[in-house]
């Protein structure tokens, strides 16, 4: 590409939200489960890339009709960053619905680093601007609100709207490609502890590294996650500390096959008793 300096993609990653180091929030999009692709559009033809391995998708996408309908109108010169994903589905199973070439698939884009060959890293980008050009080719335009200027971002309420509407989070954006912040909603729940896994690493060589969850389901106790998040003071704590108990946890979600993902350690919960740590309280 020509017209400006390169992009640094790093700036496309999303930090969790740090109300000290964000600044001005204009627009918040919904965060969206699957794979981060770069499509890129030169006299050369056509590639999709994944963000993480590089391998290039456009092989098993230009079959996927709707999909390729909607690169192929994209002007040479051009690259838009966007998300892969399927409704209903999780991040792991999108290459095995690629694979099946399904038509439930969908790209939506997230930004434009690249537009008729020139760089848009500038923050007079109208956001309006990019979702006319998305939705006018055909692709997934993602559900959008812009923050009025008088307004503050009230986080806490972004939270409850993921978890009300059953989504992944939110992306909150201060422009159109650096300060992008992620919006996450908390959940909770009780897990009993069934193992424990030991750290390897120099500093806790041996020490407790994760918690290893367990609910029952349908009267079976079946393990649920890997649960981080100790203290160093934790971390050293006797086997028979945590073994059997009942701990609160933080997780993201609930992802395929009913594990959590991303659970945290919150507190003990010598209240509970093991029999109430149900897949149920999870949902």
């Amino acid at each position: 590409m020509d017209g400006g300096d390169p992009v640094n993609y790093d700036i496309l990653k999303a930090k969790d939200y740090n109300p000290r180091k964000a600044g001005r929030i204009h627009w918040v999009e919904r965060k969206l489960d699957g794979h981060r692709i770069v499509i890129e559009k030169t006299q050369k033809g056509v590639k999709v890339r994944t963000r993480t391995e590089g391998v290039n998708l456009w092989p098993q996408i230009q079959d996927i009709r709707h999909l390729a309908n909607s690169i192929w109108k994209i002007n040479t010169g051009t690259v838009l960053d966007c998300e892969l994903w399927e409704e209903g589905s999780y991040s792991t199973d999108i290459k095995t619905r690629l694979n099946e070439g399904s038509e439930n698939l969908r790209i939506t884009p997230f930004a434009i680093p690249y537009f008729n060959g020139h760089t848009t890293n500038h923050d007079s980008m109208d956001p309006h601007f990019f979702f006319r050009l998305f939705e006018k080719l055909g692709f997934h335009v993602n559900h959008y609100w812009t923050i009025g200027e008088q307004s503050t971002f009230g986080v806490d309420y972004w939270r409850e709207k993921a978890t009300e509407l059953g989504w992944e989070g939110f992306i909150a954006k201060e422009r159109h490609l650096s300060g992008w912040w992620k919006v996450k909603p908390v959940r909770t729940g009780e897990v009993v502890v069934t193992g424990i896994n030991r750290s390897t690493s120099a500093t806790y060589y041996g020490d407790i590294k994760s918690l290893r969850g367990s609910v029952y389901d349908n009267g079976k106790l079946v393990e649920v996650g890997n649960v981080g998040g100790l203290t160093a003071e934790q971390r050293s704590k006797p086997e028979d500390y945590f073994m059997g108990q009942v701990v609160e946890v933080e997780f993201d979600s609930l992802a395929g096959q009913g594990r959590l993902r991303f659970p945290r350690f919150k507190r003990l919960r010598m209240d509970k008793l093991p029999s109430e740590c149900t897949m149920e309280q999870l949902q």
